[in-house]
């Protein structure tokens, strides 16, 4: 391991919320108070020999550009340090770029915390005459825990991420009334099944399993599967998923929708299938649908 460099100090005011009596009032209110002096947070600076690259994962994203929609191919590399996985920071420029982000983007992001407008409505302490309740210990460790998810690796501000893995999606009834797509994944659906996720290492069984899904359900357009995505694996021992054991179980109303995608014979009967799984939601499996 390499000589430790200094870490960055960020001073963070903050604003938390509270229970307080103001000087003309009687009855307690709901408030945002900003906090004392700010806190003194250490990001850690790390230098790229201690964070070597572990995966590399390349997006596809969509984005309108005049009448077209354009698909773009985006590369990202995950370091491994501290027994984490880290992705760079970034933060959303516009509705189809991201930008990369800074400390002060970080200082401001854990100012606000996941409530920007706060600001506007916060007071200071010395305006209220009693507080009754305070969550100021609350958002003080929030704010430390926050911040323990980035660190500086060779000047650029990284936050942790969960290892990548593939998803294979259903969209629409089947028999190309939608698709079956292969994407890369940060992390798990908790509406899809664990059979529909496969590890970084395991591109080929993935293809394979989305392409018999694909004609399983008439998604003939669909075949052959090209991910949207993929994953370059560097160093086998951060492959540490297991979908099988540690993927979700999934929605029981989506897993019906999708067997009946697959079972019909067309998108149509597909339709009417959904609409009586659907009605057994609502009002319960003895309702009938007239049909």
């Amino acid at each position: 391991m390499s000589k430790p460099t200094p870490a960055i100090e960020l001073e963070v005011p903050y604003i938390y919320e509270a229970d307080a009596i103001m000087p003309r009032g009687r009855k307690s209110r709901h408030v945002y108070l900003q906090g004392g002096s700010p806190l003194r947070v250490s990001i850690p600076s790390i230098t790229p020999q201690d964070a070597p690259c572990a995966l590399v994962i390349s997006e596809v994203k969509f984005r309108q550009d005049g009448a077209e929609v354009v698909m773009d191919t985006n590369q990202k590399r995950l370091l491994a340090f501290n027994e984490q996985l880290w992705l760079p920071a970034v933060t959303h420029h516009d509705i189809h770029t991201d930008r990369a982000l800074t400390l002060v983007d970080l200082q401001k992001r854990l100012t606000d915390g996941a409530y920007p407008w706060r600001a506007q409505h916060s007071i200071p302490i010395d305006a209220v005459r009693e507080i009754v309740a305070s969550k100021e210990g609350d958002r003080i460790a929030e704010i430390f825990e926050q911040a323990s998810r980035y660190a500086v690796i060779d000047g650029v501000l990284f936050t942790t991420c969960e290892e990548p893995c593939f998803e294979i999606d259903t969209l629409g009834l089947g028999h190309n009334h939608g698709a079956t797509v292969l994407s890369v994944r940060m992390s798990y659906n908790p509406n899809l099944n664990r059979s529909r996720y496969f590890r970084a290492d395991q591109r080929a069984e993935a293809i394979a399993a989305a392409e018999r899904i694909a004609l399983g359900r008439g998604d003939t357009q669909s075949v052959p599967v090209i991910p949207y995505g993929n994953i370059e694996v560097l160093l086998p021992e951060w492959v540490r998923r297991h979908p099988e054991i540690d993927g979700p179980e999934g929605d029981p109303f989506i897993q019906r929708v999708q067997s009946i995608a697959a079972s019909a014979p067309d998108a149509d009967t597909a339709a009417l299938g959904v609409l009586v799984a659907l009605a057994d939601v609502v009002d319960g499996p003895d309702v009938s649908l007239g049909i």
